[in-house]
């Protein structure tokens, strides 16, 4: 039996780096409440993490997050050797 997903905001502390920083917490808290299993909440939110600091690093503000920018960090993040199979379903479940 899986174990579900259920992130304390201290585990959650040093993922909030970058302009999506502020949002990590509320994006586990959905991921937790959908009934998400622990090893698939926390590989979406580190992915999330990720593309934060992937996207400070091009300075790219929240408010100019674009679905372009997040195929253009899966496919960076690929190409860094990621097997992450479902990018693309945690990219849409951060952008809603």
């Amino acid at each position: 039996m899986a174990v579900r997903f259920d992130p304390k905001p201290e585990t959650l502390h040093c993922l909030k780096v970058g302009p999506l920083g502020a949002h990590i917490g509320s994006f586990a808290n959905w991921l937790s409440e959908r009934g998400f299993c622990r090893e698939a909440g926390w590989a979406k939110v580190k992915l999330a993490a990720e593309l934060s600091r992937w996207l400070q690093r091009r300075r790219i503000k929240l408010k100019q997050l674009h679905e372009r920018h997040t195929t253009a960090f899966l496919r960076a993040h690929s190409k860094q050797g990621s097997k992450q199979s479902d990018g693309p379903s945690a990219m849409r479940q951060l952008l809603e």
